[in-house]
């Protein structure tokens, strides 16, 4: 995943189940200004819909994440 910051922020990462459950804190970090990336490890999530939620100040975006082998 890759993400842009405008102005220094601090960033928080995590993906959660629908029903609202954290399942992994991906990213806590005070982070400089320009292009980031992020990764995360699907393998151990079993197949189904997730929820990714990026921070990062007083923005914040969430993104469905559909996991299937």
């Amino acid at each position: 995943m890759n993400y842009t910051l405008s102005t220094p922020a601090t960033v928080t990462i995590a993906l959660y189940d629908v029903l609202g459950n954290k399942l992994q804190q991906l990213i806590n970090a005070d982070q400089e200004q320009g292009e980031h990336n992020a990764a995360f490890d699907a393998r151990s999530l079993a197949n189904g819909v997730y929820v990714l939620q990026i921070r990062a100040g007083e923005q914040m975006a969430e993104q469905k994440v559909v996991v299937m082998y």
